[in-house]
């Protein structure tokens, strides 16, 4: 069996202290890349979060624009029945004037007959008399 002595039991300690600092030399340097990295996401996600909000408000203007769009369709729609409601009034101005038009026909034609009638009636009596 082997005994120990402080020679070599300061040697080994020396070498496990090297393996020790040599090993948490490592893990600092991995979080050193693990830091970087996340520095670099976090970047990532502002860049994102810019994104995010000119998207957003260029939905907020097509929104508007849809809005602005709403309102037009209600004043057209507003507009339309009031020239359904004139042309309403016109066809029955129309019809009114299409009556009396018939109207003054049949009185032109009941003149024209009696005149006719008339005129026949003469010759006639001039035929007659003849």
């Amino acid at each position: 069996m082997q005994t120990m002595t402080h020679g070599t039991t300061d040697e080994r300690l020396d070498r496990l202290e090297e393996k020790v600092e040599e090993g948490f030399g490592q893990v600092d340097e991995r979080l050193a890349q693990v830091d970087k990295r996340f520095a670099q996401i976090d970047g990532q996600f502002d860049e994102v979060n810019v994104q995010l909000a000119k998207i957003d408000g260029r939905l907020d203007g097509i929104d508007y624009r849809f809005e602005l769009v709403d309102q037009r369709f209600v004043e057209t729609d507003k507009r339309m029945e009031r020239v359904e409601k004139r042309m309403e009034r016109v066809e029955n101005g129309l019809d009114r004037v299409a009556d009396g038009l018939a109207s003054i026909q049949k009185t032109i034609v009941f003149g024209c007959v009696s005149v006719l009638c008339a005129v026949i009636g003469a010759f006639a009596v001039l035929v007659v008399q003849a």
